[in-house]
């Protein structure tokens, strides 16, 4: 049923090459479509049922193509909306296709007890004394529980914060955390068409905003899944802003 779905909403754009506000019908199906997907992704999908995961992103990816190959300035604004409101949708979802964030957690209630997650293995860490809100119910879901931490001070920091707030509670602190990277993504998303005005691209810079607000593999990865990349990617967009303007010190 994807694959047909996916098929015929190509074939459409491509026989009936017209901007999206011509044709609002396809528009408002294929976004209503696209929530769904998100929807069975990230709350219904385990990453062991492969065919399940490249189906639906196929099809999301189906969907994002005509949305990029029709675009019309006169929808920019309500297609922003729609790549923020299905990073919203995705916000109450537990990772599926990544376990990063237990990782990511760990580090936080280290830190909460004044421990550097730099300094001892998690494998050590549990030999020692009893530490609050380090169970072996999260050591069991550590995907390198033989690696020191990998992530930088600043993540730190947030994995700390999050953590401060729910320290007994993996499900909120997630929500906490991808409560983040969403703020992170609104900024990147709102920062972006004056940047790429700034930078004189040759297609819109609206146009281009959308190929990064409405990439699947974005909005599922970084919101879905909790991956942090959101906020280096804002950070970097925001120095682009103020260099942009001149302001070397801040950028």
């Amino acid at each position: 049923m994807v694959t047909a779905l996916t098929a015929i909403a190509c074939n459409y754009c491509d026989m009936n090459d017209k901007p999206l506000h011509q044709k609002p019908l396809l528009l408002y199906v294929l976004l209503l479509l696209s929530g769904v997907a998100y929807y069975l992704l990230s709350y219904h999908t385990i990453r062991e049922n492969f065919v399940q995961v490249i189906s639906l992103f196929t099809f999301l990816f189906a969907a994002y193509y005509v949305f990029y190959k029709s675009f019309s300035a006169t929808h920019f604004r309500f297609l922003l909306f729609a790549g923020i409101f299905f990073r919203v949708l995705l916000l109450f979802s537990v990772p599926n296709l990544s376990d990063d964030v237990y990782r990511f957690i760990w580090d936080g209630r280290l830190m909460m007890n004044g421990i550097n997650p730099y300094a001892q293995l998690p494998a050590e860490v549990m030999q020692s004394a009893s530490i609050p809100g380090i169970t072996q119910e999260l050591f069991k879901q550590l995907n390198s529980p033989s690696y020191y931490t990998i992530y930088p001070p600043v993540l730190q920091s947030i994995f700390w914060l999050t953590a401060k707030a729910f320290p007994d509670n993996i499900f909120a602190t997630i929500v906490c955390m991808k409560a983040i990277i969403l703020l992170a993504e609104v900024g990147t998303l709102l920062l972006l068409p004056g940047i790429l005005k700034q930078l004189k691209q040759p297609k819109q810079p609206k146009q281009l905003t959308l190929l990064y607000g409405l990439n699947p593999l974005v909005i599922a990865e970084l919101t879905g899944n909790v991956h942090f990349d959101a906020v280096m990617i804002f950070f970097l967009v925001l120095s682009f802003c103020f260099l942009s303007i001149h302001c070397f010190v801040y950028a």
